[in-house]
């Protein structure tokens, strides 16, 4: 399913594993697309629902808010139904892992909002300050590293999305170049299935192919 935003047209639908183009540099002086990442936080989150048809919800009107809350509930609601099928699923508790993604989540929402505002404030041409971008790695929690280190596919898509944080900054502060590019790089290498879950993030960091 292709979905405008930000002035690019962005597939959701899944895709099969394919080479990756390198990415052409990106000047200093590049301007950043306009828009709100509300919208597409929101897009997304309507993309895990199609995906998870037990958390969908009756009221159609839920579906058209654009509000991180929508996305933050949908990625909750769904989150051991992401896996890539071939792995595992290593956390026996899955209460303890419901409670890490809802954490790590309202930490992430928040700095994303610290970057690019809140409702009619929120744009994408904000640049970061390297405080706010960095403040969600200081505070992770322990069981949500461990579903890092195990490489589970809703982790990895949360990080991938906090690739967008380090990116702002990249023009102010030389040691955070490719930073973002090179995590989400990552990601993608460890599970192509996850490239269904960053169409926002590889957008935003012009990584699409």
């Amino acid at each position: 399913m292709w979905t405008f935003q930000f002035g690019v047209w962005c597939d959701f639908s899944p895709q099969l594993p394919r080479p990756q183009a390198s990415p052409k540099p990106r000047s200093e002086s590049q301007l950043r697309r306009p828009g709100r990442p509300r919208s597409d936080w929101a897009s997304w989150a309507e993309q895990i629902r199609s995906h998870a048809a037990e958390s969908a919800v009756e009221s159609s009107e839920h579906l058209n808010t654009l509000d991180l809350e929508l996305f933050h509930t949908y990625m909750t609601k769904t989150a051991n139904t992401l896996h890539d099928g071939t792995q595992p699923h290593l956390w026996s508790e899955e209460e303890k892992l419901d409670k890490a993604y809802e954490r790590e989540l309202e930490v992430l929402t928040g700095c994303f909002e610290r970057t690019f505002g809140k409702g009619q404030n929120a744009a994408l041409n904000a640049v970061g300050k390297l405080q706010d971008v960095i403040s969600w790695i200081y505070q992770l929690g322990d069981d949500y590293m461990e579903g890092l280190r195990q490489r589970d596919l809703m982790s990895m898509v949360i990080l991938g999305h906090f690739c967008v944080l380090p990116w702002t900054v990249e023009v102010q502060y030389w040691f955070m170049h490719e930073w973002a590019s090179h995590i989400i790089k990552d990601i993608l290498a460890i599970s192509q299935d996850s490239r269904q879950w960053l169409s926002w993030p590889l957008s935003y960091l012009n990584l699409q192919e």
